[in-house]
């Protein structure tokens, strides 16, 4: 295609343009907007992707861990408080904690040896009759979880 124009080019970016009133106008120097929106957004997607990158290098885990826990039945949560957008607006949990589902999973966790995780043993685990204790912050709240509903019948878990 060959462009007759009655400019010459100037730089690398030629610019056509027509007859004023006509309907003709090719000006491509809207290219050069273009080329350097595209290196911005290329320059911008690099960084994201090394803050990905250096995201994934420094993944570790974050264990919610606990000193003490409990077996729970009869949950129930209800609004407290002000109106559903106001800062004073706050869910209020309700429970009966189940003292043989908690001894049950006590005894299960002080038995757990799964790894080298903080979580993964308990050794000092002890149920004092209303929770299960750990002066080591041993108990994980999912775990403490699984043995409560899986294994000992409860509904969940609470911790603190």
């Amino acid at each position: 295609v060959t462009l007759r124009t009655r400019r010459a080019y100037r730089g690398n970016v030629p610019h056509v343009f027509s007859q004023p009133n006509t309907s003709l106008h090719l000006i491509f120097s809207a290219s050069g907007l273009f080329d350097s929106t595209i290196a911005h957004l290329i320059s911008r997607m690099k960084i994201i992707l090394c803050s990905l990158f250096l995201a994934a290098l420094s993944y570790r885990v974050d264990a919610k861990l606990h000193n003490s826990a409990v077996c729970v039945t009869g949950r129930t949560e209800a609004p407290i408080g002000g109106t559903g957008w106001s800062v004073s607006y706050n869910w209020q949990k309700n429970y009966e904690i189940d003292l043989k589902a908690t001894e049950c999973a006590c005894d299960y966790y002080k038995q757990r040896n799964t790894g080298d995780n903080q979580w993964d043993k308990c050794e000092d685990c002890t149920y004092d009759g209303l929770q299960c204790n750990s002066a080591g912050w041993h108990i994980g709240g999912d775990e403490m979880n699984y043995y409560c509903t899986k294994k000992c019948s409860a509904q969940g878990s609470e911790a603190n």
